[in-house]
């Protein structure tokens, strides 16, 4: 609508919504319903994960099954979890219609499990960011249901920035305000498109100018798609950036 308005005005549109109109006409994030069970052994080693999850899609599915798939995906975290199991129901109600926001479903997921692995490390008896760094996944494991996954290396010097955060929890004089520091782990891929990674149409070209052209269906949303285009062409092709 904005966009046809923009192209008859020749000029710049905005559309300003206020509140109760933000919330009849727009869209939301999906609230979730999570049912999470997480286990250790007495060494602090996660044994076992055990979600089910009921995703909200409001009247229409809307980019749900996306969602919710992501939000399983992305339920076990950056752990090593020998033993998994991840039920998703996406669920039609009457509240307002939901759609998709940054997360993509992966956050609402990975709140739960973040609490229950905090839950678990002080029953553990073992400092919060310790028992992460013991429990992160190796930088070559296979997803949680053994899918191949990008490499991932940044997993152990994430591990090592970890264990050097300063861990604060102080009173204030008037015991009125707890002030303190926490911590939590999201891992999330990204770049698919509709259709998952087959589903996202791609092509290269070679101007006569010798710049090489990337054309792709996938959208740049703000997570650094296009820096990261440019960036795989310069190092398949030994090139520089003016040459992209």
């Amino acid at each position: 609508m904005l966009a046809l308005l923009a192209v008859k005005a020749q000029r710049s549109v905005r559309l300003v919504l206020n509140r109760s109109e933000a919330i009849e006409a727009g869209i939301k994030r999906r609230p979730f319903s999570i049912r999470l069970r997480a286990g250790c052994d007495e060494g602090g080693r996660l044994t076992v994960l055990d979600v089910y999850a009921v995703a909200d899609t409001g009247a229409y599915a809307s980019h749900g099954p996306e969602v919710l798939d992501t939000a399983m995906e992305c339920a076990p975290g950056a752990y090593a979890w020998p033993n998994v199991r991840l039920v998703g129901r996406l669920a039609y109600t009457n509240n307002g219609i939901a759609g998709t926001f940054r997360g993509f479903g992966a956050v609402q997921t990975q709140c739960a499990l973040e609490l229950a692995i905090d839950v678990l490390a002080d029953k553990a008896g073992i400092e919060r960011a310790a028992f992460r760094r013991l429990n992160l996944a190796d930088a070559n494991a296979p997803g949680p249901l053994g899918q191949t996954m990008v490499p991932m290396p940044e997993l152990a010097v994430l591990g090592e920035e970890l264990a050097a955060l300063p861990v604060l929890s102080a009173r204030s004089s008037d015991e009125r305000f707890i002030s303190g520091a926490g911590l939590s782990l999201i891992r999330k891929g990204e770049g698919f498109g509709g259709g998952g990674a087959n589903g996202a149409r791609r092509r290269l070209t070679l101007s006569r100018d010798g710049q090489i052209s990337l054309e792709t269906s996938m959208t740049e949303m703000g997570r650094g798609l296009m820096a990261a285009a440019a960036a795989a062409l310069q190092e398949a092709f030994d090139i520089s950036p003016g040459d992209v």
